[in-house]
């Protein structure tokens, strides 16, 4: 993320007589400059004098633009995902990690992974799923956060009936998370606001039923239906109607998964292929 410090790091650069350029990714733009008038004319600053301009999603780009009144050039660039190492796996390799949780193979296993915070549509989920356990009880949610708690997961849970249905994991490593992602089949993420989040990006990769709100930059990644399900933020019974949907279907689930992968691997690129997009952009720029 490209702000605060690297305001600091431009001004060196533009003293030097050396270009500067910036990447929005997120909560560079989602979340700072909204926080203090001070953080939005830094903000103004960076961005207007940048000699080049890039996003990870076309909606960060406009977004800064309208924060500052402007209408800069930028250049979407994908954030890029390493899909070899999150990939689909076998009915047999899924079987055996779900038995590292002890999770029957008949159990539809919906997936989260964010900061604890309620910004993270968390209680919108469990509200959800407690209108879906009302018409199919054959779920659990496997709830990965990280960062100091908003909000209390077992608690939470308990108030909605949901104790049975839910695995709590805070903190996981990199290995585990892959392989949480490989033994789900269905990917939830609610939030109430993001940038591009790189969980959804994971997630479809690993060839996931992805369900997420149309915040930021998803409807860019997901055509609703398609290769995922989009549903507007804080619209619980909206979240739990789609959700139903495809923890009963599990050939919803496969088409979705399926094409989710293939719009990763053949449309929006790993790291390397990425990184090369920025480099050639790069190497233009010292020509002029």
């Amino acid at each position: 993320q490209w702000l605060p410090g690297s305001a600091l790091v431009q001004q060196a650069a533009h003293k030097l007589g050396v270009k500067s350029a910036i990447l929005s990714i997120g909560d560079d733009v989602a979340l700072w400059p909204n926080s203090s008038e001070a953080n939005l004319k830094q903000f103004d600053k960076v961005f207007s004098e940048a000699n080049l301009r890039f996003a990870c999603a076309r909606y960060l780009g406009n977004q800064s633009n309208k924060l500052i009144g402007k209408n800069l050039p930028f250049t979407m660039v994908g954030w890029g995902v390493n899909y070899d190492l999150f990939r689909p796996v076998t009915a047999a390799e899924k079987k055996e990690l779900r038995a590292q949780y002890s999770i029957p193979d008949y159990t539809v296993v919906v997936l989260n992974v964010g900061t604890a915070g309620i910004r993270k549509g968390w209680l919108d989920l469990f509200d959800a799923l407690a209108e879906v356990k009302k018409v199919n009880t054959g779920f659990l949610l496997v709830a990965v956060f990280s960062g100091t708690p908003e909000l209390d997961f077992k608690e939470e849970a308990a108030k909605r009936g949901l104790s049975g249905h839910l695995l709590s994991l805070h903190d996981q490593p990199p290995a585990v998370l892959n392989k949480l992602y490989n033994l789900a089949d269905i990917f939830c993420l609610p939030s109430h606001a993001e940038g591009m989040a790189n969980v959804v990006i994971e997630a479809m990769s690993s060839g996931l039923a992805v369900v997420t709100t149309t915040v930021g930059g998803h409807p860019e990644i997901i055509e609703s239906g398609v290769n995922g399900i989009l549903v507007p933020p804080q619209q619980p019974s909206v979240l739990a109607a789609k959700l139903t949907e495809a923890i009963i279907d599990q050939s919803l689930r496969q088409k979705l998964g399926l094409a989710a992968r293939e719009f990763i691997v053949n449309k929006w690129g790993n790291f390397t292929e990425n990184a090369k997009v920025l480099f050639d952009h790069f190497t233009e720029a010292l020509k002029t």
